[in-house]
């Protein structure tokens, strides 16, 4: 992964992984018609970083369910 406002600016950094979290929310995975499994989980994981340049990132998703596009679009980055 590379700093997103590093790659903007040009410049090159080192980022460290300050750690992450995922909500308790309860999901219930399914099989549909066809035999598919499908795993519709709506809890939110956050992992943060720390650029050597001072910048911060958090990166937020859902989980992707393997076998349609749910959560697929579910990612956001957000630089301070």
């Amino acid at each position: 992964m590379i700093c997103p406002k590093c790659k903007e600016l040009g410049l090159k950094s080192i980022l460290h992984d300050t750690g992450g979290m995922v909500t308790c929310m309860g999901f219930m995975p399914y099989y549909d018609e066809d035999g598919l499994y499908h795993c519709h989980d709506n809890n939110i994981h956050t992992n943060s970083y720390s650029c050597s340049n001072g910048h911060k990132i958090v990166q937020k998703s859902t989980g992707k369910c393997p076998n349609c596009n749910w959560g697929h679009d579910s990612a956001s980055v957000e630089v301070y």
